[in-house]
């Protein structure tokens, strides 16, 4: 059990805390470099190695005997709830998007930790496997429309932050209707 949770933390990159710190300070990068790295590139790559630990390094017998995905539940879930709650006080746009791919690779996670804790909430761990599984590719596609938009925001109005953002719907119609659907 220790193993597997060592291995599992040992992947910094999946973003959850207490080993996020480096995924919002990425933020000085360009807005193309920081759509890459929170959408496609570093990220996934994290909760994929997870993904992969569950299901093809360790048995699913031996991950029910265990019993560590109740651990891994317990800090995903942690992530999720506090970094949502610190991206809603991030004025600075590209910041908040930062903390929100925090949180969701942290909802990918409880997924993946329900295939080694069983059912939980009514849910069968195949399907909460798969449902982490989409969500990341789902991921990916809504969060780099919303690092491009929000770096046609910067380019075309000079506004970084989301307090000076009144009205932009009105004169980027097109960019806001593409950050609409991207963050649906």
């Amino acid at each position: 059990g220790i193993v597997l949770l060592l291995l599992v933390f040992g992947f910094a990159k999946c973003g959850l805390m207490p080993f996020h710190s480096w995924l919002p300070g990425a933020m000085v990068a360009p807005t193309p470099v920081s759509a890459l790295l929170h959408a496609v590139a570093v990220v996934k790559v994290g909760v994929f190695c997870i993904v992969r630990v569950y299901t093809g390094v360790f048995d699913q017998d031996l991950l029910h005997s265990v019993d560590t995905g109740i651990i891994l539940t317990y800090f995903a879930a942690f992530t999720v709830l506090i970094s949502s709650l610190i991206a809603l006080s991030q004025d600075n746009l590209k910041r908040r998007l930062a903390f929100s791919t925090i949180s969701q690779l942290g909802y990918i996670t409880v997924g993946i930790s329900m295939l080694a804790s069983g059912a939980l909430a009514g849910v069968e761990s195949p399907q909460a496997m798969t449902g982490s599984v989409l969500h990341i590719a789902m991921h990916a596609c809504g969060k780099i429309t919303l690092f491009f938009c929000a770096g046609a925001i910067l380019v075309a109005s000079g506004r970084k932050y989301v307090s000076q953002l009144d009205g932009i719907g009105r004169r980027m119609p097109f960019t806001m209707t593409a950050f609409l659907i991207g963050a649906l």
